[in-house]
């Protein structure tokens, strides 16, 4: 038996591939458009716009991506590596402490007051009591910030190169490793 290829369209698309050698009108619901696709070259591809005419479908490969829409997009995924980033824990005092948005924000409100009790106590990222002083409790919070730059000038970095970079590929190509 001969193997065919076929392209589900839905909503004007093509949304699925299907090859077999078997009779496809057999295989799904008949609501289901299924186009064989066996003879055309370029091959469509889900994501392709399928439209018929006469009884004929035609195909479109979607258009390309704008530079300005590739480095949108790279960007945009920059900043969301940055934001992971500077949520990692940090170490300090041979203790891993958490560093994520909450416990920032618990920080700063920490150091507003400008000293801490007798015996005061941050959890590490075991929930483990580390006993600071304020001192102590000022270097975590140079520990994260130390963390926050470092991430802010890559990210920084990053976001130059996508805006310098010409072609689409090499807009791509720049990631946060």
């Amino acid at each position: 038996m001969i193997t065919k290829n076929y392209a589900r369209i839905d909503g004007g698309l093509v949304v699925e591939l299907f090859s077999t050698s078997g009779d496809i009108t057999q295989m799904f619901h008949p609501s289901l458009i299924w186009v064989d696709i066996t003879t055309l070259s370029p091959a469509p591809q889900a994501g392709w716009s399928a439209n018929q005419a006469a009884g004929a479908w035609t195909f479109a490969a979607p258009p390309a991506q704008t530079l300005a829409q590739a480095q949108a997009v790279q960007i945009a995924l920059i900043e969301g590596a940055y934001q992971n980033a500077i949520q990692q824990p940090v170490t300090y005092m041979g203790a891993t402490f958490q560093a994520d948005a909450s416990s920032q924000n618990v920080l700063a409100k920490s150091l507003v007051a400008g000293s801490v009790p007798s015996g005061f106590f941050w959890l590490d990222a075991s929930n483990n009591q580390v006993v600071m002083t304020f001192t102590q409790l000022q270097g975590l919070a140079s520990a994260m910030l130390t963390q926050w730059q470092a991430a802010f000038a890559k990210k920084t970095g990053l976001k130059q190169q996508i805006r310098g970079a010409t072609t689409v590929g090499a807009v791509q190509a720049i990631v946060w490793a």
